[in-house]
């Protein structure tokens, strides 16, 4: 087997000492380094005496050593045989003891940090193989350097400062750095002071340890030094403040003049001492330096040159040494001057050499020189000098002339100047400031006869009043003392009065319109004819004053002539007229202002009266004509018509309207009219009276009622009582079985009222009847009623009851009985209120004459006339489709979607029902609850109506009462209406912005079953704006179409706008006040109106104050139930319509912008 190589450096060793030896047994002796010879390595294969591998079970490489298997090689306790152990500094190799250290291998086992091969210290391995402080050792065998940085001074390293940076005495190869030495461990460096190498932290290094030449001894510059260069160069710096090297001065500048020069040292004229150097001129050297403003050799003051070498006042100097002089005109006193007054000017005192002028004092700098008053010399300032120093003369003590005087020569003479408003009391009696005579101070300035003057500066001069002389503003003067006869105690002409001559004669002035005590009037005109005659007395026929209070009113039969009396709302707008009446009994009292009697007109507004009548206990009296305030269109005059009066006194009080103009000359006409039969009036004693005298047309020649009694028996039909001419017949039920029938014949369609009244006829009810309208066969019932008239009395009327509504011609019956008792007495009232024929439209008539009308007043049904007749659930005047009305006249529109009743629902619905324009929209509400809301989509600001109606528009049935509320988009409510319909149908004119908006529908009163309607939602067309003026009939502005809006203006409560409509036969008229602007609004009371109606005639039909929305007006006369009848089925014509607001209404109120909707239909 071949001999295993040595793994170790070891074996090489333990090979050449085994040849050294020669082989064969081990050495008896040491090893040169002490450690016993393990003898020489066995060969594992070899027989020869020790152990064999593999011996004793023992693995290849191993031997057996004491029942253990080892490998002698490495065992250190058994190095080549069993039992031999190295020495604990040994290790085994190969089977051969060998040193540890210092052999070339780092044996971790042993502690070796190193093993450079030697066991030399110093070089970075120690003895003991450590690394040794300051090397790092690497490496087998170990390589052991220095470490330059870790502070620690090792090997070659001269220094070792902890860093490897340069420039700070021990560089990066830990060598001291020239200029510096280092000591220590790790080394601390510092420059070598003296060396003439600038390093580190010196600031110079001139080569020496010298203090005191710029670089001091620890290589730091000295103060006041400049240092550079290497080695360094130090020299002084000038203007530090210190003074070093070879500086005398240093004053901390470089400025030149200031004592120390820029190269510091002390100049000419200068001593300086002290760091920094302070530099003085030398004061009294005859030299200038410095500060210096003079130098005349001398520190005296008062010779211009003062101690500290700065010019005096008042001097001038030059030269050096200096030469100083006065300046005569500086204001300054000095040197030789005697004066010097600032300037160089003579005759003021002070000459121009500066010497006191003869006559003048002078003192003071700049002097001050003043001439010497009282030496009768005017000199300087002197206005006079009188040669004295007293006042009062006219020349004051300071020669001033004293007010009043004028003074003149030398020495002065003074004297008094009249004229000039000083009263100088020794020579003038007054002085009022001019030399004007005939003002109370003559131009001598004594006091003029009939004046008193003062002696106050100036003299105040009156005349004197109560003298006989008329003096200056004196009017007039009689001599007396007191006024009231012309001229006034303060001589002046009294109001009414002319005054001549001296002493003053005065007398009245008729015809200046002041009344004085001998006039009886005075209207400001001589004038007949005026109330006021030429010689002011007053005229027959006029009203006289005071009477403006019923305790001081004028007796009307004292002043009037022929029933009339002239007067005058005059001269305030508060003036009142009132006259005393008597009234016998049952009399009427009619009082009208009529046109002046200077002119002023009741058509022309000049008149603008209102009449008010009351008893004699102040208690007022009922206006029957309701003309108390206007008579009516184009006449501002009123009329005041009693009821039939009490005895007694009266009171008629005439004022101006308060909305009217100022009222000058009017005439009023009072008239007491005692009951008359055949006026139309029905007064005291009366029952009836129709217009007439004649008896046998139901009322008598003397107003009492003809009753046609009934005749016995009448029961049934065939035995019926006829009714009189009038209509009336009376009759008694004697048991309760008894029934009375009368009959009554028309000879033409007809509608009729049938009425039960007291025995007595018209108007009581005391009795309970009930009556029966049986048709001409005598049995057919058209109608019964019970206590449908006056308390428990009967009445059958159209429209409400069918059968007495356009009746055929012919003859029937009307059965009253006592509803099973007996009645003493009662009359009966058949009376016709529409007769087919007569040419005029009434009650139930479609048409009277027009054409297309029958015999029965009955429109010939034509879809497209514009009349809703028949079956026609519409009709807008054309037979086109597409615009709500179909060609046959019924009804285009959508139908509504249910549900609908929220607005979720509504806004779901709107994309197949959104009302855009005007539309009929058909709907029903069911029973109970039932709502139906609709989206509405405005695209620009619209007059919107809503409207109901049943299934024919128009109308509304009884069956039918709705509820509209309009919301806008956020479903907050805006409007709501029930019944400013049709009936109890609803309507909304509203003006909107653009947006969405819902408008709901409801019913009324939600009991009842479902019923149909029809919402009318209508785009009300523009027609224009008003144009004034339009404040009278004849003004009125035309507004064409039959349905439309203006917009018009009342700035004023004054203010009444007219306007003309033209209406076809039986058609109605609905007009409405909305408002015209955002400002304000119909229900915040910011519009109060009133809507007014009249005819061609200018006759008022009807009249509408807080009937619309708020305080708003609605005039409606459409449908079949109006609510203002005179508005409703008008004969064709014009028609005026005037929107003015309310007597007495705030005037915020009664200021407002509108628009006044008009619509014409049936």
């Amino acid at each position: 087997m071949p001999v295993r190589l040595c793994s170790r450096l070891s074996c090489v060793l333990a090979f050449a000492v085994l040849a050294a030896c020669g082989g064969g047994s081990p050495s008896p002796h040491p090893n040169p380094n002490g450690r016993k010879d393990a003898g020489p390595s066995v060969d594992a294969g070899s027989t020869d005496g020790g152990e064999t591998d593999g011996g004793a079970g023992c693995a290849q490489g191993l031997v057996e050593c004491d029942g253990a298997c080892i490998d002698a090689r490495t065992d250190d306790a058994n190095c080549g045989d069993c039992g031999h152990a190295c020495a604990t500094d040994q290790v085994c190799a190969e089977g051969v003891c060998v040193a540890a250290c210092g052999n070339g291998v780092v044996d971790a086992k042993a502690g070796e940090d190193c093993d450079d091969g030697n066991a030399d210290p110093g070089d970075g391995c120690s003895a003991a193989c450590t690394a040794e402080p300051g090397f790092t050792c690497s490496g087998t065998p170990s390589h052991c350097r220095t470490t330059c940085g870790d502070g620690v001074i090792a090997g070659a390293e001269q220094c070792d400062d902890g860093d490897v940076d340069f420039n700070d005495g021990c560089n990066s190869d830990c060598e001291v750095e020239p200029g510096y030495a280092c000591s220590g461990t790790p080394s601390v460096c510092a420059p070598v002071c003296g060396d003439g190498k600038l390093k580190g932290q010196e600031g110079c290094d001139d080569g020496n340890l010298r203090s005191g030449d710029g670089c001091d001894a620890t290589c730091q510059p000295e103060p006041g030094w400049l240092c550079n260069g290497i080695p360094t160069v130090c020299e002084s710096f000038c203007s530090d403040g210190l003074i070093v090297g070879d500086e005398t001065c240093d004053d901390g500048n470089a400025a030149n003049f200031d004592g120390c020069s820029s190269s510091c040292t002390v100049e000419d004229g200068y001593t300086c001492a002290g760091e920094p150097s302070k530099c003085v001129t030398g004061c009294g050297d005859g030299v200038i330096a410095g500060a210096e403003q003079c130098d005349d050799g001398n520190t005296f003051a008062g010779d211009g040159c003062n101690p500290i070498c700065v010019v005096e006042d008042g001097f001038t100097c030059t030269g050096q040494p200096s030469t100083c002089i006065t300046t005569c005109g500086d204001g300054i006193r000095a040197g030789t001057e005697a004066c010097d007054d600032a300037n160089a000017t003579s005759g003021d005192g002070c000459s121009a050499s500066c010497l006191i002028e003869p006559g003048y004092s002078c003192t003071g700098s700049p002097s001050m020189c003043v001439a010497g008053c009282g030496d009768g010399v005017v000199v300087g300032n002197e206005l006079c000098d009188d040669g004295n120093g007293t006042s009062g003369d006219g020349c004051s003590s300071t020669c001033l002339v004293e007010n009043g005087y004028a003074c003149s020569g030398s020495p002065s003479a003074c004297a008094a100047v009249c004229g000039d408003g000083n009263v100088i009391v020794s020579e003038e009696a007054c002085d009022d400031g001019n030399t004007l005579s005939g003002d109370g101070c003559s131009a001598a300035c004594t006091v003029e006869p009939g004046f008193t003057c003062t002696q106050t500066t100036p003299s105040s001069c009156a005349p004197i009043c109560g003298d006989g002389l008329v003096k200056g503003s004196e009017g007039c003067d009689d001599s007396h003392p007191g006024g009231g006869d012309g001229c006034s105690a303060l001589c002046e002409v009294e109001p009414g009065y002319s005054c001549t001559g001296e002493p003053s004669v005065c007398s009245s002035v008729c015809g200046d319109g002041v009344r004085t005590p001998g006039e009886q009037c005075d209207d400001g005109n001589g004038q007949a004819g005026d109330c006021c005659s030429p010689a002011c007395t007053i005229e027959s026929g006029c009203e006289l004053e005071p009477n403006d209070t019923d305790a001081t009113a004028n007796a009307f039969s004292s002043v009037s002539v022929a029933g009339n009396v002239k007067a005058f709302l005059s001269p305030t707008a508060t003036d009142k007229d009132v006259f005393g009446v008597s009234v016998p009994a049952n009399a009427r009292l009619i009082a009208e202002t009529v046109d002046g009697p200077l002119g002023a007109q009741c058509a022309a507004k000049q008149i603008d009266t209102q009449i008010a009548v009351r008893d004699a206990m102040g208690g007022a009296v009922f206006d029957a004509a309701g003309t108390a305030d206007d008579l009516g269109p184009g006449n501002w005059c009123s009329r005041f018509v009693s009821e039939p009066l009490a005895a007694g006194a009266y009171f008629v009080e005439v004022a101006r309207s308060p909305q009217g103009g100022p009222v000058n000359d009017y005439a009023l006409t009072v008239t007491v009219q005692p009951p008359v039969c055949g006026n139309g009036e029905v007064e005291a004693g009366e029952s009836c009276d129709d217009g007439n005298v004649v008896s046998g047309d139901g009322c008598s020649s003397l107003c009492a009622w003809e009753l046609l009694p009934e005749v016995e028996p009448n029961g049934t039909p065939a035995t019926g009582s006829p009714v009189g001419s009038g209509g009336l017949a009376s009759g008694a039920i004697s048991s309760g079985g008894d029934v009375d029938v009368f009959q009554f014949t028309l000879t033409a369609t007809s509608d009729v009222v049938i009425e039960t009244f007291d025995a007595a006829g018209p108007p009581g009810c005391s009795v309970d009847t009930r009556i029966q309208l049986l048709g001409p066969d005598g049995t057919t019932v058209l109608g019964t009623d019970d206590d449908g008239g006056i308390g428990a009395c009967s009445k059958l009327e159209p429209p409400l009851s069918s059968g007495v509504t356009h009746m055929a011609p012919g003859t029937y019956f009307v059965r009253v009985d006592g509803k099973g008792a007996p009645v003493s007495g009662y009359s009966l009232w058949i009376r016709k209120v529409a007769t087919c024929g007569n040419g005029t439209i009434e009650g139930s008539e479609a048409c009277d004459g027009q054409p297309n009308c029958t015999t029965t007043c009955d429109r010939v049904v034509v879809c497209g006339d514009g009349y809703v007749d028949g079956t026609e659930s519409c009709d807008d005047g054309n037979t086109s489709s597409a615009d709500g009305c179909s060609p046959g006249c019924t009804i285009e529109g959508p139908v509504e979607i249910e549900p609908n009743g929220t607005q979720a629902e509504a806004d779901a619905n709107a994309g197949a029902l959104t009302i855009s324009a005007s539309t009929h929209v058909q709907g029903t509400l069911g029973s109970g609850t039932d709502e139906d809301t609709f989206k509405l989509s405005v695209a620009t600001a619209s007059v919107v109506r809503f409207e109901t109606f049943g299934t024919v528009l128009g109308d509304c049935p009884l069956t039918l009462a709705t509820r509209l509320t309009l919301y806008d988009a956020a479903f907050t409510p805006l409007y709501t209406d029930d019944d400013d319909g049709v009936l109890a149908c609803s309507a909304l004119t509203v003006n909107l912005a653009p947006g969405s908006y819902y408008v709901r529908v409801e019913k009324g009163a939600p009991a009842g079953g479902a019923v149909p309607y029809t919402l009318d939602v209508r785009w009300v067309p523009g027609a224009g704006s008003e144009v004034e003026p339009n404040d009278a009939l004849l003004s009125a502005n035309a507004i064409a179409g039959d349905d439309g809006f203006v917009t018009g203006g009342h700035p004023a409560g004054t203010d009444d706008d007219w306007y003309a409509v033209t209406v076809p036969a039986g058609k109605s008229i609905r007009a409405e006040v909305i408002e015209g602007s955002g400002a304000e609004t119909c229900e915040s009371n910011g519009i109060d109106s009133l809507l007014e109606l009249y005819d061609a005639a200018g006759v008022l039909l009807d009249d509408v104050d807080d009937v619309g929305r708020g305080s708003c007006s609605l005039l409606d006369g459409t449908g079949a139930r109006p609510a203002q009848e005179a508005a409703h089925k008008l004969d064709p014509g014009t028609y005026y319509l005037k929107v003015s607001s309310p007597k007495g209404v705030t005037p915020g109120a009664a200021q407002f912008d509108y628009r006044l909707v008009i619509t014409i239909r049936q």
